[in-house]
């Protein structure tokens, strides 16, 4: 999503072959035709059509600065994600995000922890991987944990590679 700034912008650039419309709750002309957006009130900001019926409000989630690089987001003309928790970030911040932790952080909302993505395929991965690494007698322990996809906390069993969460099978928890 591209961003212009103040409604002059609206006249100033080719309105026609790049569809600029101005929104009026946002204060701001946006690229890509006004059926293609839709101006969610809770959000504050306008959001592609196609994630209308599924997105999660956040409320004011682009009037926020970027997590990773502390820019505004709302008068941003990089492109922004929204991440399926609703919280937003720029693309590229995501991408370097991404490619510079290692493990589970990559995998997390800056923010609020929660998964970027489905991760079922890791999931099952990760499954595989600690049935073939037992941990020995001595270590076996219960652990309380709380997951960060569903905020359930639950006791389970301690591995060094990670805790399952019972409840939506995720390996995204965090031991309290």
């Amino acid at each position: 999503m591209t961003l212009g700034l103040g409604t002059a912008c609206c006249t100033a650039q080719d309105g026609l072959r790049k569809k600029v419309f101005h929104c009026a709750k946002c204060g701001l002309c946006r690229v890509g035709g006004r059926e293609n957006y839709f101006h969610c009130d809770a959000c504050g900001s306008c959001y592609p059509s196609e994630i209308k019926d599924s997105h999660i409000c956040v409320e004011n989630a682009m009037r926020r600065n970027c997590p990773v690089c502390l820019q505004d987001l709302f008068q941003s003309t990089t492109q922004v994600t929204i991440l399926q928790c609703g919280h937003t970030i720029h693309q590229d911040c995501l991408r370097e995000l991404q490619n510079s932790f290692a493990g589970l952080q990559s995998l997390r909302c800056p923010i609020c922890s929660v998964s970027l993505y489905g991760y079922d395929e890791l999931w099952h991965e990760m499954d595989r991987q600690i049935e073939e690494t037992p941990m020995p007698l001595e270590c076996r322990q219960l652990t309380s944990i709380i997951c960060n996809d569903c905020q359930r906390s639950s006791s389970v069993e301690y591995h060094i590679l990670g805790q399952k969460c019972p409840t939506c099978r995720s390996y995204n928890t965090r031991r309290v």
